[in-house]
């Protein structure tokens, strides 16, 4: 947790407890937190200054060295600024060989020049000296013009030779604390791997809240597209990656692209907040595109099962989550599970079938409804009040009449009434008949709604027997404990494995929700991997591909900070004929390593399956 912002929120936890005995046993309770934290800075000593030591002895990749064909190790292009937030800044990890193109330069604040952005736009810059001085104010979002720009140059640009695939991460931090260079030592090794790496800083809290944080993850990655061709890669092969907070993060963003907002439960709450209003006044200015993939490491994707979950381990109080969401009134608005399901059979882009929406099911309800209503008052009005009837000339007039006169006067009358009663029961008739056809066309609609919930249950369960995303299933070292959890999905075909690792991409619509590969640790006690297997099911069940891939023993942070540098070895080609033999799956009976066949299942890589699978998702998604 954020350390200084936990310190502020003690004294009205301890006095929040109504007893002295309370106020002391949570003063104990603190206090054993804070160690624990302390202690596990402490631990992280080490790590951070080899973090900091590395980030600062890469080559720059903006210097003379690009002008000759690229660094011979990695480098880096350090504080590139892709918004107008003090903190919307980014370092870019660039592998070995690659370099940045000769338009690429920034100005003193970290901005592409304008030069450069012109010539993004399609707009044709001046010539003159004065276009490197001035600053570019690119907007957060593209506005519909410049994102058709964007999609015919996407069209027209050829990327057959582009081989190296893009990563944006995002650092979690409880939404409130973590800075680039502590990730130095993943990104690094990511560009070993080939991978051009991007870390991005965003606002946090106190000074932003989770609206503002994935509106600038958006703008990250909407520069990342704009300008991976400046930095040695294509927008098409752009991969989202967050860790824990950065996750939420990054899946709240990619909702925010996808036009799914915070509209969740409270839709009748009337008086919504400032930064909800500020998100749908720019909602037609946000940029539709996505990127090839999203990686979420350990996530929190549902924020009130979280809580719940910080509240049991009492740190709830003292963590920054809650505030950063913006109270519990927010945590459904924040959280991507909860946007999901609540948009289940509304997002024609998730999958290529559209099912039957539940409107219609209650349009035809109503319309039985009606109908009965008006029958009911049509028995109403067209009940017969039945009246003796006298003649009335008998008590009208003292004249004499003749008793033949009463007589034909009383069967006249008669005679009408009798005509009278007709007419009002064949009107009762027709109105019983329509009651009749009524109850039937309810009976039917209730048929068809009963029907429709049997077809979306339907619809769930084989969309999550669907093949994940990605080669066959037992590929990724967290498959096998993913499968025997219960969340294996199905088995994707051998010719959609190999083409994976070949180069050749799936076919997707433009603007379609990308595909999530979702790991997570079982050791993990900051954020327990079930909430990365909810989240996971809820995309299965929307028609959104998803992996999910576990693992045994690894913890909350080792996915981030679990990474070495590969060691170039003279009797390297000798090492990796001697891999560790692997047992075939049981699942699929292959071995990964033949699948594969880039050496990091060897000891020698000093890297972690889990680590090892991160590089493979983003080079094969």
């Amino acid at each position: 947790m954020s350390f200084v912002e936990g310190l502020k929120a003690i004294p009205g936890d301890i006095l929040s407890k109504t007893t002295p005995g309370g106020r002391l046993r949570r003063v104990g309770e603190i206090g054993k937190i804070l160690v624990d934290e302390l202690t596990g800075v402490i631990k992280t000593i080490p790590y951070g200054i080899r973090a900091l030591r590395q980030h600062k002895k890469l080559p720059d990749a903006c210097g003379p060295a690009r002008d000759t064909g690229g660094h011979t190790v990695v480098s880096i292009a350090r504080n590139v600024r892709y918004a107008d937030s003090p903190r919307a800044v980014m370092d870019v990890y660039l592998p070995k060989g690659v370099c940045l193109s000769d338009e690429f330069a920034l100005d003193t604040d970290g901005r592409v020049i304008k030069k450069v952005v012109d010539a993004v736009d399609g707009v044709v810059a001046g010539s003159d000296g004065n276009a490197a001085k001035t600053p570019a104010k690119t907007p957060a979002f593209p506005t519909q013009t410049a994102r058709t720009t964007h999609t015919q140059t996407a069209q027209t640009t050829p990327t057959e030779t582009i081989t190296n695939p893009i990563a944006l991460f995002i650092h979690g931090g409880v939404w409130a604390v973590g800075e680039k260079w502590q990730f130095a030592p993943m990104a690094h090794r990511l560009a070993q791997e080939g991978v051009i790496t991007c870390i991005a800083t965003y606002s946090l809290f106190p000074t932003a809240k989770c609206p503002q944080m994935w509106e600038e993850v958006s703008d990250a990655l909407t520069w990342t597209m704009d300008h991976a061709h400046l930095i040695g890669g294509c927008e098409k092969q752009v991969v989202l990656v967050g860790h824990s907070a950065g996750a939420q993060i990054c899946a709240m963003a990619l909702m925010h692209r996808q036009g799914m907002g915070n509209d969740v439960n409270d839709a009748t709450d009337a008086a919504t907040d400032a930064a909800t209003d500020d998100i749908n006044k720019t909602k037609k200015e946000v940029d539709s595109r996505q990127p090839r993939a999203f990686v979420g490491l350990c996530g929190v994707y549902d924020i009130a099962t979280h809580f719940s979950y910080e509240d049991s381990r009492g740190v709830a109080a003292v963590s920054t989550m809650g505030r950063a969401m913006g109270g519990k009134g927010e945590f459904a608005k924040c959280s991507p599970l909860r946007v999901v399901r609540n948009n289940l059979f509304d997002l024609p882009d998730f999958s290529d079938s559209t099912c039957e929406s539940a409107e219609s099911t209650a349009a035809a309800a109503d319309e039985v409804s009606i109908a009965l209503d008006s029958t009911q008052q049509l028995h109403e009005k067209g009940a017969i009040k039945r009246m003796d009837w006298a003649p009335m000339g008998i008590m009208d007039t003292d004249e004499n009449i003749s008793i033949g006169d009463i007589f034909a006067e009383s069967a006249a009358k008669k005679a009408e009434i009798a005509l009278a009663t007709k007419t009002k029961q064949d009107e009762l008739d027709a109105a019983e008949a329509r009651v009749v056809e009524a109850q039937n066309e309810a009976s039917a609609a209730a048929s068809t709604a009963t029907a429709s919930t049997s077809t979306s249950d339907s619809v769930c369960r084989i969309r999550r027997d669907a093949p994940p995303p990605g080669p066959y299933v037992g590929a990724f070292a967290g498959d096998e404990p993913a499968r025997q959890a219960g969340y294996g999905g199905g088995t994707a075909d051998d010719e959609l494995g190999t083409s994976a690792v070949a180069g050749t991409q799936q076919h997707r619509r433009p603007g379609c929700f990308p595909p999530s590969y979702l790991l997570a640790g079982c050791a993990d006690t900051t954020v327990p991997w079930f909430e990365s297997a909810e989240y996971h099911l809820a995309l299965r069940d929307s028609g959104a591909k998803s992996r999910m891939l576990l693992y045994l023993n690894e913890p909350h942070a080792s996915f981030v900070l679990g990474w070495r540098p590969r060691k170039e070895k003279k009797g390297e080609k000798k090492t990796e004929s001697k891999q560790t033999e692997t047992k075939p799956s049981k699942e699929t009976g292959r071995n990964p390593h033949d699948f594969w066949n880039d050496g990091l299942d060897h000891s020698s890589s000093g890297l972690a399956p889990h680590c090892a699978d991160i590089v493979r998702v983003i080079k094969s998604a």
